[in-house]
């Protein structure tokens, strides 16, 4: 999905060139939004994981037999397994339970979530701090928003090796790398006596790091909350990461408002900080990568992720039915402890 991101980023500059009216280029921009969103009524189904998780097994296995039938496979066999390790009824028992006021008590958990949130939110910032900026860079406005989104381009390429690097580290990387170019670049203005070129160099590598790093922690982060809370946490995250994209501006106009000395490093330093931050507070975050997502609150409050496996569940030499049962008696006697 990020290729057309790309696609809109990229011909905006042709478009921008051809339509220099405010108005005429916003309407241009957001006509095909409305007419995406009304497409999605009909076009997008609920995830069916999420709602076998909750125990709605009747409304997956519909949105299964749609995407089934969209694509031509035959529908006879489908269905929940009564011995599947990761859907059993008592799973979704709690899962059921699972109120949002829950997640709040789960310590590593809300770690996990205010150090994405912070993640989110310095991606944001710098993300569109950097975008922004581009017109205060020598050469063509035009050209020089072509070259950061071919740049951003190769970043979203880049994040590509998570599926073998893992997660964690290409983010802390990203991270680190970005805040080290930064860096460069405030050197480079104090002691260059022509800083122009490398220090817009600098730049798109700056850009070209927090865009792998921003695509991995949606990633990462989707990957860590659980289940039954994942698309509110995310929500809460791209909430935070939006007053990152309303500050971006202002941030621009720092230099203008305050009268120091080498006012014009202050965007670069707080790049520095910001960044480097980030990558030393993602070392905290345990790997998802090839490891059993979570359900629950409980599954997601840890430390690390077991190792996904996909064998079945070792049943002892029970057959289905037996498993079957032996699930019914543990999800009775449960809810009878919690009646007493």
């Amino acid at each position: 999905m990020a290729i057309f991101w790309i696609l809109g980023a990229s011909s905006l500059s042709l478009i921008s060139y051809l339509l220099r009216d405010w108005w005429k280029l916003l309407l241009f921009c957001n006509a095909p939004g409305l007419l995406f969103g009304i497409a999605m009524i009909w076009g997008v189904y609920e995830s069916p994981h999420w709602l076998a998780t909750i125990g709605k097994t009747e409304e997956a296995l519909e949105v299964l037999e749609k995407i089934a039938k969209a694509k031509n496979i035959d529908t006879s066999g489908l269905g929940f397994s009564t011995s599947a390790c990761r859907h059993d009824d008592i799973t979704k028992e709690k899962a059921n339970k699972e109120s949002f006021l829950q997640v709040w008590r789960h310590k590593r958990l809300v770690i996990h979530f205010f150090l994405f949130s912070y993640g989110w939110l310095t991606c944001s910032i710098c993300y569109y701090v950097l975008m922004f900026g581009v017109r205060t860079l020598p050469g063509n406005i035009y050209i020089n928003n072509f070259i950061s989104a071919a740049v951003e381009a190769l970043g979203y390429l880049l994040c590509f090796l998570v599926a073998w690097l893992g997660r964690k580290w290409p983010t802390i990387l990203s991270f680190l790398v970005g805040s080290a170019a930064m860096l460069t670049s405030v050197l480079v203005s104090n002691f260059s006596a022509n800083p122009d070129k490398l220090v817009t160099a600098m730049s798109m590598v700056g850009k070209l790091c927090i865009t792998s790093a921003w695509q991995i922690i949606i990633i990462w982060s989707s990957e860590l909350y659980p289940t039954t809370h994942r698309c509110t946490l995310l929500a809460l995250n791209t909430v935070i990461s939006k007053v990152g994209s309303v500050l971006a501006p202002f941030i621009l106009q720092l230099e203008d408002f305050i009268d120091i000395p080498n006012e014009k490093l202050i965007i670069p330093i707080l790049f520095v900080a910001l960044m480097a931050v980030g990558g030393i507070l993602h070392i905290i975050p345990p790997e998802t990568n090839q490891r059993r997502l979570p359900e629950t609150c409980e599954e997601a409050n840890v430390s690390s992720f077991p190792v996904a496996i996909d064998q079945p569940c070792d049943t002892n030499g029970m057959s289905e039915d037996e498993e079957t049962e032996k699930h019914d008696l543990l999800l009775e006697s449960m809810k009878t402890s919690q009646s007493v």
